[in-house]
């Protein structure tokens, strides 16, 4: 009667660390498996224990053994064992399924992890490329719109010198002034140009990484 309890206390606390290994993490499980399985089977080898053990029986007048009856608490116990040792059983394959499905997930993951860091490198590649045309855009702009600016200014510094040597007519005051409104208008090209540089590389860069953030929530 006491090997029977101590076999029923074993799978109660087999049954608990089964049960606990079923909800831990991927880590967890593993070690939990393996002493579950030790424990199974010393279970296992106690219970073949009780089934085998020799039980004293009464002798009769001549000295042959009277089998004594097993009793229907004992066989109800043994039977109780072999159910929960396959119960058990049964709990340990399900745990071990679980623990494969959760490391052919982690792989999925690393695979999907892989493929992001791979599309973020070519994302990075495409928002250089398109600040470095943005940026030769701009500056080929901007050193025009300087050109023009001083070429006009020079034209507008030569007249002014003729001008303090002669006398000039109304005419040529008014393609002064033209001139002068012409740097005027040059210099405020200059500033668009340069604002359009920058808004083009911020546009790139805005355009390159909504794009990488779209990709990302698709894979």
């Amino acid at each position: 009667m006491e090997m029977i309890g101590i076999i029923g206390w074993v799978l109660f606390v087999l049954a608990a660390m089964v049960a606990g290994a079923l909800f831990a993490g991927q880590a967890a499980p593993r070690k939990a498996l393996a002493e579950a399985e030790a424990k199974l089977r010393a279970a296992e080898t106690a219970l073949e224990a009780a089934h085998k053990e020799p039980v004293a029986a009464p002798v009769t007048a001549n000295g042959a053994p009277v089998p004594a009856p097993v009793s229907p608490s004992v066989q109800k116990k043994l039977a109780a064992g072999d159910t929960e040792i396959k119960r058990l059983k049964d709990a340990v394959e399900s745990a071990e399924k679980q623990a494969r499905v959760a490391s052919e997930k982690v792989v999925a993951a690393d695979a999907k992890i892989a493929a992001a860091e791979s599309r973020a490198a070519s994302s990075d590649a495409m928002v250089a490329q398109a600040r470095s045309k943005a940026a030769e855009a701009g500056h080929l702009a901007v050193q025009e719109a300087r050109r023009e600016t001083e070429a006009v200014r020079a034209a507008l510094a030569e007249a002014e010198a003729r001008a303090a040597e002669v006398s000039l007519g109304g005419a040529k005051i008014s393609e002064l002034a033209r001139a002068a409104e012409r740097a005027d208008a040059l210099q405020a090209e200059l500033a668009q140009a340069e604002a359009r540089t920058e808004g083009a590389v911020a546009f790139a860069e805005r355009a390159s990484r909504e794009r990488f953030e779209a990709q990302l929530i698709a894979a």
